[in-house]
């Protein structure tokens, strides 16, 4: 104790005048004993008052005292030693002073020493602080005492004051053999140096922590097939992926240079910009949706996009980013999908599944099944229903404004995910796209609704949760299954909340064990296909596997993985997409097309469709038995089948059916393989596309000769029965006769109509 006191006695011996330097504000303030009656609290802040955060920021103003006369003691001196005292002896810095010299040896340490490093005082003084130092660390220490010698001898011929204060970072290690980063404050007092530290190991740790987090979720955000971008307010691209960057053709660099509008084409901006002003600033994202982007060479291709807020970290609204996926493949396989079903759906009813028809006055006309079991409602009941009745009432505003633009011809459809109720008052989330057909003033008559429940993906959506981190949230709230797999053992590294909900399992199972271990795969040999694939090309991209939910069920994927450094090991990406709902109505579908299907091929009358051009697409195979003419000859071609007396009205018909106007049991005749005559009698009608242009007539051909043999013969009947009535013999018994004829050729035209 005597020792700590003779130390602090030498830093304010000879006291007259206290000169406290602020070394922040680098400004001499003087002070008298008169001035300073209350010097405890001012003088522990003008000695000790170095308090450095873990960044090297002081937090407080720090003094040094210098003293310059021996001509007055008193009280204050007595009370000022015991203030130093207490503050050394109980600061939780660690304070210390050393010997001015290139070898620095401990002549004063605090008691905080003890409880930090656990040496004692008996440890430490009289030893060399470079003992204690880190090798490595010793040569920075080396030339700042260098520095502090030659600053010194530079100023010893002034009067001016020298300002020696200094920070410094090194490593110390503890009475256990541990290393302690410590952060000094060293300054020179009188002729030795003075050491005031803090020890900042767990800050160094935590910072080291948060570069390695930050890398680890750097490497998953480069290596997402799908693309990120994030733009400021304005619309400028601040940031992207490298599949983002690929996916348009740009760089990186020519990317920062454009807006999102430069990149998306014009018909979409006004739809963009009501999704960013109704869905994404409202509510913090948006619904997945799609548009189209011009790629650089300046072809457009289409997109799905869902957008998110970004905010500052004030909490304040600063930009956007969003995951935006290229589905131009899957658009070209959804495009030759609807191909194969074209024919049949227009033959049947020219409608997709979820169907439902209403009036200007927003009455429904009329609704298929699929929309009654989305709704819960039967036809009929619906027909006595508005729109509105069956929808939340806090989206009707937003629907009928929607249905204003479209009668006022503002927009030529629309499509809106909204609240609808159903028959037994659940509510459900559906997509509807909503057309119209216009009479020939353009004036709409009838509204199409198509309507799409996407209620599990809604509640999938709005479950998603909010990440701390940029890269994290990006890689958490993606909506499809992310997982990142050890690829030496299968264990599971990292997942997002999607793969959660896709497998039924939590994180905490999921990271606590393997993809063997937990049995998801259902096919063995698809693992091992994979694994193969992987080793040998690096990654595999959508592809169709199964997979096994905790509660048993099978859940079919869309599934795509790439082969990704983790640390030191690797690792597999993986992303899954659920295709499980989507499966199963493309087999209800298939098996509605095989209904259809075997209804058109099995009818005895002839069902055609005929292009804009003439030519025939279509015809069923009944073509033979009703014209005479194998499938074939007829297929890809103009008819040339019909009787040359008959041409010219054929030909006529022809063009008015392609100019809309239907037409019932036109009857002509046609010419046969073999050169024979038939009697046909056709129907019409026209089926349109999207845009209202003609896409097909639709035609039912019949044989009608049996019936008009039999016409021509019950003519002559009934004229000879004519000729009968003036003549006298016989005359009764031959009327008879032809009555009884006539009536079983009535009766034979009656079979016929029936057939």
């Amino acid at each position: 104790m005597n020792k700590e006191f003779k130390k602090l006695k030498e830093i304010e011996k000879n006291v007259d005048c206290l000169t406290i330097k602020n070394l922040t504000k680098n400004s001499p303030v003087s002070y008298t004993p008169s001035q300073m009656e209350k010097p405890s609290a001012r003088l522990s802040e003008m000695l000790f008052g170095v308090h450095s955060d873990p960044d090297g920021q002081k937090k407080k103003d720090n003094y040094t005292v210098h003293g310059v006369n021996n001509e007055q003691k008193s009280d204050f001196t007595s009370d000022l030693n015991e203030k130093y005292q207490l503050i050394a002896l109980n600061t939780s810095d660690l304070i210390a002073f050393t010997t001015f010299d290139m070898n620095p040896t401990f002549t004063f340490v605090s008691p905080s020493h003890k409880k930090i490093l656990g040496y004692t005082e008996e440890d430490m003084l009289g030893r060399s602080g470079l003992d204690f130092i880190h090798e490595d660390d010793i040569q920075q220490l080396l030339e700042l005492l260098i520095s502090y010698i030659d600053a010194k001898m530079n100023n010893a011929s002034t009067t001016e004051t020298l300002n020696t204060t200094q920070n410094i970072d090194f490593r110390f290690r503890d009475k256990s053999g541990q290393w302690h980063v410590l952060r000094s404050t060293v300054d020179i007092v009188k002729n030795e140096l003075l050491f005031i530290s803090k020890d900042i190991t767990d800050y160094k740790k935590s910072q080291e922590a948060l570069v390695e987090s930050e890398k680890k979720y750097r490497n998953l955000y480069d290596n997402l097939r799908d693309g990120f971008a994030a733009v400021d307010l304005t619309g400028k691209i601040t940031e992207c992926n490298t599949a983002f960057a690929n996916m348009l053709g740009y760089s990186m660099i020519e990317l920062r240079k454009l807006t999102y509008n430069d990149i998306t084409p014009v018909k979409w901006h006004e739809f963009e910009r009501r999704i960013l002003n109704e869905q994404v600033k409202i509510r913090g994202y948006s619904d997945l949706y799609e548009k189209e982007y011009i790629h650089k060479n300046g072809t457009i291709f289409p997109i799905e996009i869902q957008t998110y807020t970004l905010k500052n970290d004030k909490n304040c609204l600063c930009g956007f980013w969003a995951f935006v996926r290229d589905i131009s493949i899957r658009k070209k396989m959804d495009f030759e999908q609807n191909k194969n079903q074209e024919q049949i759906k227009a033959i049947v009813m020219n409608a997709p599944i979820g169907i439902a028809t209403c009036g200007t006055n927003k009455y429904f006309i009329n609704a298929n099944e699929a929309f009654c079991k989305i709704l819960g409602y039967t036809e009929s009941e619906l027909q006595k229903m508005t729109f509105a009745d069956i929808t939340h009432v806090d989206d009707i505003k937003e629907s009928n404004q929607y249905i204003k633009d479209l009668y006022d011809g503002k927009i030529s459809y629309f499509s809106l995910e909204k609240r609808y109720i159903k028959k037994d008052k659940s509510e459900i989330f559906g997509k509807v796209i909503v057309s119209t057909i216009r009479d020939q003033q353009g004036v709409p008559s009838i509204f199409i609704a198509e309507l799409e429940d996407i209620t599990n993906r809604k509640r999938m959506d709005q479950a998603l949760k909010k990440s701390e981190e940029k890269f994290m949230k990006a890689f958490k709230s993606s909506p499809v299954a992310i997982a990142l797999t050890r690829m030496s053992d299968g264990r599971f590294l990292e997942v997002n909340n999607s793969v959660e909900k896709l497998i039924g399992y939590t994180r905490d199972e999921l990271l606590s064990g393997t993809t063997i271990g937990l049995n998801i795969w259902v096919d063995n040999n698809d693992r091992l296909y994979l694994f193969n694939e992987l080793k040998r090309v690096g990654s595999v991209f959508d592809h169709e596997f199964r997979f096994k939910a905790k509660n048993g069920s099978i859940i079919v994927t869309r599934y795509s993985a790439e082969v990704v450094n983790f640390g030191d090991e690797q690792a597999i990406l993986s992303v899954c997409v659920d295709i499980t709902d989507y499966k199963k109505s493309n087999e209800l579908l298939r098996e509605s097309e095989e209904k259809y299907r075997s209804i058109v091929e099995n009818t005895r009358d002839v069902i055609m469709l005929t292009n804009p051009t003439g030519r025939v697409d279509y015809i069923s195979p009944a073509c033979f038995d009703v014209l005479g003419t194998p499938p074939d000859d007829i297929v890809g071609k103009i008819p040339e089948i019909f009787h040359h007396d008959d041409v010219e009205k054929v030909h006529s018909a022809l063009s008015k059916a392609l100019e809309g106007v239907p037409g019932t049991n036109f009857e002509y005749r046609v010419l046969t393989k073999d050169g024979s005559v038939r009697w046909v009698s056709h129907s019409w009608a026209q089926v349109l596309d999207q845009d209202k242009k003609l896409k097909y007539i639709v035609s039912v051909v019949r044989n009608i000769t049996d019936t008009k043999v039999i016409e021509q013969d019950l003519k002559i009947k009934i004229e000879e029965l004519e000729r009968y009535k003036n003549i006298t013999v016989n005359r009764e018994v031959k009327m008879i006769q032809l009555k009884k004829e006539n009536q079983m050729l009535k009766e034979r035209l009656i079979e016929l109509g029936e057939k």
